[in-house]
């Protein structure tokens, strides 16, 4: 592009000024134009901080200014209304996960961004990190064939983010997270179940590819409505299975922990965030371990946003956290509160006509 792009965030609380701000600010190709919060005091803050040249509390007020590019970082009931008006007001848009509370919502933003014409991506961030996008190479390059089986573990620090509203490990930001945002099942969607099982999902598409069609659920909660720790059972589209647990750590956990272990007909494929070790055992021959750096399992949430500017300034997408598989999660997350609720396995909807 001959000028910068313009870009503005919605919602630029504790995530957004510790994750997506200091990106935008330090893009020289980028020029940030707007800050976006319910407090407008703290607002100015941050636009002064970051070099914005509007603040407002106002999310509306944003949108007018003629924005290439918006970053939708508010809490998750709101998404929808906020996403769609990005987009119909011209810009591709990065959305926060969870992404929706209900999978028709989910959707609503897809297709818009859909019939608009523009990018909308979701912040999957481990889908871009050289731990995952490892593993997905050895996947393709030495053959796991047909998956029969996908074991994915988290723990990670958020215990008092869902329960008090106490900032994440991972948030330097120096801004507290606005408590109902994490700890309100109506503004959230629940606690672990929409926070960290989201990753837990995007993560299983973008290795295997597979296609969920049933889900059985068990949840410990804190009080109703608000899940810390889940196990979750998920039967695929061809005969595989799936076994996921997301559980809510206290803060001395130092750094995400996953567990991943991926079984096929032509052999499995094992990660270790704990260890940065990704390693694929072939049917036949020896163990082939992926060359990582020290530290590669420590979490680096930034592929998201770097994605975004550069879709902004003219680049393609990748596959790494499209709407398609930010609608698939909420569907998931919404089957597997039902069934916690019910007791029973829940059915997964079968992918929307039009969409792959």
């Amino acid at each position: 592009m001959s000028r910068r792009i313009r870009v503005g965030v919605i919602g630029a609380g504790h995530w957004a000024v510790s994750t997506h701000l200091p990106v935008i600010a330090a893009d020289p190709e980028v020029e940030l134009v707007v800050v976006d919060r319910r407090n407008g005091d703290l607002a100015r803050e941050i636009a002064q901080r970051f070099g914005a040249a509007h603040a407002t509390s106002d999310w509306r007020e944003a949108l007018a200014l003629g924005l290439d590019a918006v970053v939708v970082a508010s809490p998750p009931n709101v998404h929808r209304e906020q996403v769609t008006a990005a987009i119909a007001s011209g810009a591709h848009v990065l959305c926060e996960k969870p992404f929706a509370i209900r999978a028709e919502d989910a959707w609503a933003m897809a297709d818009a961004a859909r019939v608009a014409g523009r990018h909308l991506l979701i912040a999957f961030g481990w889908n871009y990190m050289p731990l995952v996008t490892s593993a997905r190479s050895l996947l393709r390059e030495r053959g796991i064939g047909r998956v029969e089986y996908v074991n994915i573990a988290i723990n990670v620090a958020v215990r008092g983010l869902l329960t008090t509203g106490e900032p994440y490990n991972a948030a330097k930001g120096g801004v507290r997270p606005q408590a109902e945002t994490f700890v309100e099942p109506a503004v959230s969607g629940g606690g672990t179940a929409p926070v960290t099982m989201s990753h837990v999902f995007g993560m299983a598409e973008f290795l295997t590819g597979l296609d969920a069609r049933d889900i059985h659920c068990r949840t410990v909660e804190v009080r109703p409505g608000l899940d810390l720790h889940d196990v979750m059972s998920v039967g695929y589209a061809g005969g595989a299975i799936g076994a996921f647990a997301g559980t809510a750590s206290h803060a001395s956990v130092p750094r995400v922990e996953w567990h991943v272990a991926i079984h096929g007909t032509g052999g499995q494929l094992v990660l270790d965030s704990n260890h940065d070790e990704v390693a694929f055992g072939p049917a036949e021959g020896e163990l082939v371990r992926a060359e990582l750096p020290p530290g590669a399992g420590v979490y680096d949430p930034r592929g998201p946003i770097r994605e975004l500017l550069a879709v902004a300034k003219g680049g393609a997408p990748t596959d790494a956290s499209p709407a398609t598989m930010g609608a698939h999660t909420v569907e998931l997350v919404e089957a597997a509160l039902r069934s916690a609720a019910s007791g029973r396995v829940e059915p997964v909807p079968a992918h929307r006509p039009g969409w792959a």
